[in-house]
């Protein structure tokens, strides 16, 4: 596996960047001593959002989410940031 200073990696990010998309795991040093390791993302979604997608659970069609058409009812007199604000203290 590779080794790479913070330095290098910082000065030449996009070459290391490609060679992480081709699969190579790259371990970062600070003075010698490894303390992180980029490696290729195995998957980008979220095991658990695949299996409801898969399932029909839920489903995407690749916008942004339109959020709930009508607000919850409230019943009291106090407005939801009144609430909000009261939890905060």
């Amino acid at each position: 596996m590779k080794s790479v200073g913070i330095r290098e990696l910082r000065d030449n990010l996009s070459r290391y960047l490609e060679e992480i998309k081709e699969g190579q795991a790259i371990y970062i040093t600070s003075r010698g001593v490894p303390v992180a390791r980029i490696s290729p993302v195995s998957d980008p979604v979220d095991p658990a959002i695949s299996a409801l997608l898969d399932t029909g659970q839920a489903h995407w069609n690749g916008g942004k989410p339109k959020g709930n058409p009508s607000p919850p009812c409230l019943k009291g007199k106090k407005s939801m940031s009144d609430m909000v604000s009261e939890d905060r203290r």
